[in-house]
């Protein structure tokens, strides 16, 4: 199954993001691992929302790929994604935020980015 669409650079897209995951992939398909599935695909969209737009709120293209051995979900940004990273989380670090590649490099059975532009950010999780 194969599923895209542009979702609005707004804080609603990351719930979009992952109702078009639930409706793509329902929660047995992807058994005890899909809630990570849902939390990597928000933190996906909200880098999205929150570093790619610059001053053009312009939409933010996913598009989810499923079949009987893998999910695979793409989110694209208009800018490049350069130089990104995984950083761990670590609360005692002082830092409040930005471990959303972390959380998928974690949970995700395989992450990557293109830089672009337009920037890709991508993960997998295998059955």
């Amino acid at each position: 199954m194969r599923r895209e669409l542009m979702l609005p650079a707004t804080s609603s897209a990351p719930g979009l993001a992952r109702a078009a995951l639930d409706d793509v992939i329902p929660p047995p398909e992807l058994a005890l691992r899909h809630e990570d599935a849902r939390l990597v695909i928000s933190e996906l969209v909200t880098n999205a929302v929150k570093y790619g737009e610059g001053k053009v709120r312009s939409p933010i293209r996913m598009l989810i790929e499923a079949d009987e051995i893998k999910v695979r979900v793409q989110v694209d940004q208009t800018l490049a994604a350069v130089g990104l990273q995984a950083v761990k989380a670590d609360p005692a670090a002082g830092r409040s935020g930005g471990w959303g590649l972390g959380i998928a490099e974690a949970l995700a059975d395989s992450w990557g980015f293109e830089p672009g532009p337009p920037g890709q950010v991508w993960f997998e999780f295998r059955a």
